[in-house]
Formats: structure tokens, C-alpha cells, sequence
């Protein structure tokens, strides 16, 4: 688990593309602040603070899911309340951690 804003520090540091990492940061705003969990803005939402269509906001969740920053728990097509969401949990691309882990270390000088 990671807190939202220790996610949102490091997408924002990644090589993701700009209008990724503004959907990513977006998205982060309506997860546990401590865990990260339980992400479910709808697209309706995110349509309207990201200023995209609604094929733009599911193909950029897509690309942050595949990308690894983001891991769908409930996929809202599959479960027993269809009116309900999708629900995701930020996360840490594997490929990512060690660099930024790296350059974490260098901001804070130790």
C-alpha cells in the first residue's frame, strides 16, 4: 500500500506521458489517503475534471492500468451490481521503483 500523496509524487516524477499523469493525479484525489484504495470517481467525474471525452477517460485508466500505476479490483462489467463502478488501487510499477527510489534519495540529500 502506498499513501496518495507518495504515489502522486512519484507518477509525477515518471516518464508517463503529461495527460496520463494528470488523470493519474486526478484519479489519486478520490483514493484513501493512506492506502490508496477504493478509487471509484465514475466516468461522468473524471469526464469533467479531466476535460476529456469519455473514450479518452477509459483509454487513459487503461493506459495507467497497463502501465502498472493503477490496478482495477473491481470491474463493475462482472459484478452483482452493474450500476456500480469500477474500483481501482494506485500502485508502483515495478520497473519504476528503483529509480525513483534513486532519485528520491538524491531530493532529500542522503
Amino acid at each position: 500500500m502506498i499513501s496518495k500523496n507518495d504515489w502522486q509524487h512519484k507518477l509525477l516524477l515518471s516518464d508517463l506521458p503529461l495527460h496520463l499523469r494528470g488523470m493519474g493525479c486526478i484519479m489519486a484525489e478520490y483514493a484513501d489517503g493512506t492506502t490508496g484504495e477504493h478509487i471509484h470517481p465514475g466516468l461522468a467525474r473524471l469526464e469533467r475534471e479531466c476535460h476529456v471525452n469519455p473514450k479518452t477517460a477509459i483509454r487513459n485508466i487503461a493506459q495507467l492500468v497497463k502501465s502498472g500505476w493503477l490496478v482495477k479490483t473491481y470491474d463493475a462489467r462482472t459484478g452483482p451490481e452493474r450500476e456500480y463502478t469500477n474500483e481501482y488501487r494506485l500502485t508502483i510499477p515495478s520497473d519504476h521503483v528503483t529509480w525513483l527510489d534513486e532519485i528520491e534519495i538524491e531530493e532529500r540529500g542522503l
